[in-house]
């Protein structure tokens, strides 16, 4: 399951980086920049343009549900189509269990063996999926060599984390290096306080010369590496 494992690190990385930015850039279009410029000579306004950038935010979290409750809706169907583990699906939920286990326990050298990955990075997946569990509730054969693996990953909710930093975010504008460490962002997803969220998907597993993955290349499986990352990936796009 290279594919997952890799979406893993990537998704790590791309918190890292994220955080790492000076979040001028990364957390705040050129557009409000430019405004706290503006704003600059006028100390008064900087309140306004904080609310103003709160609001765009809060409004693309909320177009952003609105699309996703479309999408919920043809998962849904396809989860409730899955009612057992039929013949031919056990390499294919193996494939996904292999990957999950280590996630949940923490066992990264089970994850990632001899690849090296460096003590910051191992850390924050560690910090990131510290609430990661997951229920496997059925398998199907769609076709030869491809099987439907229903399953609930239940993570830290990264569409409400990130919502809170990019808020947090407006209220920095004036500040270069706010958070340049990435420390806040870490404190917030790590929080045991922090939103947590289940998520009903289908994993769509195919079978390539032997080895059983997850297509992350393939729309069918957009939803499931949603789940995976706790809704990032949707709020990002």
């Amino acid at each position: 399951m290279k594919k997952i494992i890799a979406l893993v690190l990537c998704f790590a990385l791309c918190a890292a980086v994220l955080v790492s930015c000076g979040n001028n850039d990364a957390a705040v279009t050129t557009d409000a920049v430019t405004t706290t410029q503006a704003a600059t000579d006028a100390p008064e306004t900087t309140e306004a343009v904080e609310t103003t950038e709160a609001v765009k935010t809060t409004e693309a979290v909320e177009t952003a549900k609105a699309a996703e409750t479309t999408e919920a809706v043809v998962t849904t169907e396809a989860v409730n189509e899955i009612t057992g583990f039929e013949d031919g699906t056990d390499d294919a939920v193996a494939a996904i269990t292999s990957v999950f286990d280590p996630l949940k326990s923490g066992n990264l050298s089970a994850l990632y063996g001899n690849e090296e990955v460096d003590e910051q990075t191992k850390q924050v997946i560690l910090g990131m999926y510290a609430n990661f569990d997951y229920e496997i509730k059925g398998a199907s054969v769609v076709e030869e060599n491809k099987v439907a693996v229903a399953v609930d990953i239940t993570t830290t909710d990264f569409e409400v984390v990130l919502t809170e930093y990019f808020i947090e975010a407006t209220k920095h504008l004036e500040e270069e290096n706010w958070d340049a460490d990435g420390s806040y962002f870490m404190e917030l997803a790590t929080s045991p306080d922090a939103a947590v969220n289940t998520f009903s998907t289908v994993a769509y597993v195919t079978n390539n010369g032997g080895q059983w993955d997850v297509d992350t290349e393939s729309e069918e499986n957009i939803d499931f590496f949603n789940a995976l990352t706790g809704g990032a990936m949707s709020m990002l796009e």
